[in-house]
């Protein structure tokens, strides 16, 4: 469920941080994707990896890049997010890489992104999200994400459940 630009690659079972992007010039509902500050929520298996960025051309850890964004919720997801975040409908949202990223084909119009002139948004990065919030608002929140997923990107491999 996850869209991004990749400057900041990560294994599949990184955790993610989820927040609002306030200063996103381009989205005015963006949620910014970040790996965690505290190393103790990274697996240890993780932690000491060694990852090779092609356009850095440089290896580094999760430890090296801790806290940094690694990308944004998809647009269309996001803008349900962002307004359920803001009027306290959900409190919290957080998430774990579960894939490998792919080239995008369905971005929002605010992404500008071109290359070689084609469409695109960036990368699609798998990931699952687990969104808390208030018990009595969990019906409304799970129709609105719903609704939402038809419009986004990869919508077959997608799905809704209520953990309580």
């Amino acid at each position: 469920m996850l869209c991004c630009k990749i400057k900041v690659k990560a294994p599949r079972g990184t955790p993610l941080v989820v927040q609002t992007e306030d200063n996103n010039k381009y989205d005015p509902h963006a949620l910014a994707c970040l790996l965690p500050r505290e190393m103790e929520r990274i697996p240890e298996a993780l932690r000491e990896v060694q990852i090779f960025s092609k356009s850095q051309r440089k290896k580094y850890t999760l430890e090296d890049v801790k806290g940094q964004q690694i990308g944004s919720i998809q647009h269309f997801l996001n803008v349900q997010l962002y307004g359920l975040l803001r009027c306290g409908k959900i409190t919290r949202i957080e998430g774990e890489i579960n894939g490998e990223p792919t080239i995008t084909s369905r971005p929002s119009s605010t992404q500008k992104f071109s290359r070689y002139k084609q469409a695109g948004g960036g990368a699609f990065i798998p990931a699952t999200l687990l969104v808390e919030g208030p018990q009595r608002y969990k019906e409304f929140v799970l129709e609105r994400i719903c609704c939402t997923l038809p419009e986004c990107e990869n919508v077959q491999d997608m799905h809704v459940e209520c953990l309580k």
